[in-house]
């Protein structure tokens, strides 16, 4: 999710700087997510880790400005959150992020601030998630009981998701899967990163090879539905099972055999563990369900007000008072 047109203005760094957005003298990309990546492709002056850097193709970077360090945000490999610090006073913008790590990164660093911008893409207290150790355990079991019979596909994210789903099932069932072309090449860049994924190319005379007889494969989400699966039943002449993982399963019922509530984005309860740990004075709900995470903060005692309440800057002299 997308905070639209925010700005921080920090005292003695010079620009304003844009968050997550091309809007500004200077851009600040938390991750490598297409849409937090406007500013790489409008060229604009940025920074942002070496791992978003390389994985969004960005050709040259601008110096991490005075009085800001990046942390790391947990929701996938190389995405951070900008912590600003002047005279004592203190501001994190989380961007997405995830308390729990993941196969393929760690779980989101917390410092104290007077001034927390957080997401709230699941800012309501029905979206609590079972633990990651639990859904990875219902995934391995599924996956497990059924990839001698069926071709199963998982729909996921083409970069961060899929990537994770890769790793789970090299890790965990010990599977090399098909993936698509584009998930292949980011699992590549992955890999020049440190992390390693075993898979097969689609269209190559291996995957071919392969889905002779019951595979798995990892494909776009967008792909992946019943009636994909129905149709490539035909073609295959093999039954197919298809799977997406995603926050989202938690709540609404997804068009596919089985759906997983694997999110990586923080659940209520990480953001409620985050913002005790974190104990800001103020905080500013956004990427998602502001307003409504607003409200419960408010009923449970916190000074918070959603994004749309705040205009488009962000100065530090003004909110962190």
């Amino acid at each position: 999710m997308l905070l639209p047109n925010m700005k921080l203005k920090v005292p003695e760094c010079e620009p304003h700087i844009a968050l997550d957005h091309a809007q500004g003298e200077l851009c600040f990309v938390s991750h490598a997510h297409s849409d937090h990546t406007s500013a790489v492709r409008s060229l604009k002056p940025l920074f942002a880790t070496e791992e978003t850097l390389h994985l969004a193709n960005a050709k040259t970077a601008h110096p991490i400005p005075k009085n800001i360090s990046l942390l790391g945000a947990g929701h996938m490999l190389g995405a951070a959150q900008l912590f600003a610090r002047l005279d004592g006073q203190s501001l994190t913008y989380t961007g997405d992020f995830k308390l729990s790590p993941s196969l393929t990164c760690k779980g989101a660093q917390i410092k104290e601030c007077d001034t927390l911008v957080m997401e709230s893409t699941y800012g309501s207290p029905s979206m609590r998630f079972p633990s990651r150790e639990e859904v990875l355990s219902h995934m391995e079991k599924w996956v497990n009981a059924n990839s001698s019979k069926n071709a199963i596909i998982f729909g996921a994210y083409t970069m961060g998701k899929a990537q994770e789903i890769v790793k789970f099932l090299n890790d965990f069932c010990g599977i090399t899967p098909i993936v698509s072309s584009r998930i292949d090449s980011i699992c590549a860049k992955y890999e020049e990163l440190g992390v390693r994924l075993l898979r097969v190319r689609s269209g190559t005379e291996e995957s071919n090879e392969m889905a002779k007889s019951p595979f798995v494969a990892v494909m776009p989400s967008r792909s992946v539905n019943l009636q994909f699966g129905s149709s490539l039943s035909g073609a295959l002449n093999m039954n197919v099972l298809t799977a997406l993982a995603s926050g989202w399963a938690h709540s609404f019922r997804l068009p596919v055999d089985r759906a997983f509530p694997l999110s990586d984005h923080a659940d209520f309860s990480e953001m409620l563990q985050y913002i005790d740990s974190a104990s800001p004075k103020k905080i500013v709900c956004a990427l998602g369900r502001g307003e409504e995470m607003a409200m419960h903060l408010k009923k449970l005692g916190y000074n918070a007000i959603a994004d749309s309440q705040i205009g488009e800057r962000i100065a530090m002299q003004a909110t962190l008072k």
